[in-house]
């Protein structure tokens, strides 16, 4: 009975999470700029965490424990946002959009705490806890379900399925790394700050970009770029999990506990 439970929480896990396609935000409209504030994800996500934690007890750990070995684990996230520097300055030398910014980056930080408390945080750990003893199998469901929920992008007003397909991609690759290093860690802060690193900058740059093309009536082609990214975040995620998912099998033969689960 109790596994039939977490499958039915789960999908409702996955309904919630795609309910943010829905127009619920506050608008935000700064100059010829236009976005939402994603304030209803995270609201969604905090009381998902307390439900879940009450009921089932989950481990909603956020600390600096492991955080260290957790940040080398996802230097590609980090080696990915030092590249994006130079973005941020040409985008910070336009000052008619500097405000903006500043809430896109805090917009960033909402997105990271929301999706990493639903997709790490909760369905993660409810897949493990499905599935005992099979690590592999819980970090790629975890993944695929974080890049099917992407599918959502579509909604957006300058999106077209090449774009989508390869950011559902570059999803899947950076599912697979995030998924590892909580499975190893257990630790949720370590997986908000490396989601978060990876979503500010292509965040206000999406804003910044698109409103830009729009005003000239053409169409922004986001292809070449995802799906090279997809490439490189597949090829580096699978690298680094399965050699880290050998160090779980490991660590479980010795007698250890995870701190996931």
């Amino acid at each position: 009975m109790r596994w039939r439970l977490r499958y039915v929480l789960l999908c409702g896990l996955i309904l919630i999470a795609t309910d943010t396609a829905l127009d619920l935000d506050p608008s935000i409209n700064v100059g010829r700029w236009h976005s939402t504030l994603e304030v209803v994800p995270l609201i969604s996500a905090l009381v998902i965490m307390a439900l879940l934690r009450r009921y089932l007890k989950l481990n909603y750990s956020v600390g600096l424990k492991n955080i260290g070995w957790g940040l080398v684990m996802g230097w590609p996230f980090m080696v990915l946002f030092v590249t994006e520097i130079p973005y941020v300055g040409e985008m910070w030398r336009d000052t008619d959009f500097r405000p903006m910014m500043v809430l896109m980056m805090v917009m960033a930080g909402l997105v990271a705490v929301a999706e990493e408390i639903i997709f790490r945080g909760s369905i993660e750990q409810l897949v493990q806890k499905t599935f005992k003893g099979h690590a592999i199998l819980t970090v790629m469901i975890s993944a695929a379900i974080f890049a099917l929920f992407h599918l959502t992008n579509i909604s957006g007003a300058t999106a077209t399925w090449p774009d989508v397909i390869g950011t559902v991609l570059f999803a899947f690759g950076a599912g697979l790394l995030l998924g590892t290093v909580y499975l190893l860690t257990g630790n949720l802060l370590v997986v908000i700050v490396l989601h978060y690193l990876t979503d500010v900058v292509s965040i206000s740059a999406s804003v910044y970009v698109q409103s830009d093309f729009k005003m000239l009536g053409l169409k922004v082609d986001w292809s070449q770029y995802t799906s090279q990214y997809a490439l490189i975040a597949g090829a580096i995620a699978l690298s680094i999990l399965y050699g880290a998912i050998y160090k779980y099998h490991r660590h479980i033969a010795d007698g250890g506990k995870t701190d996931a689960g």
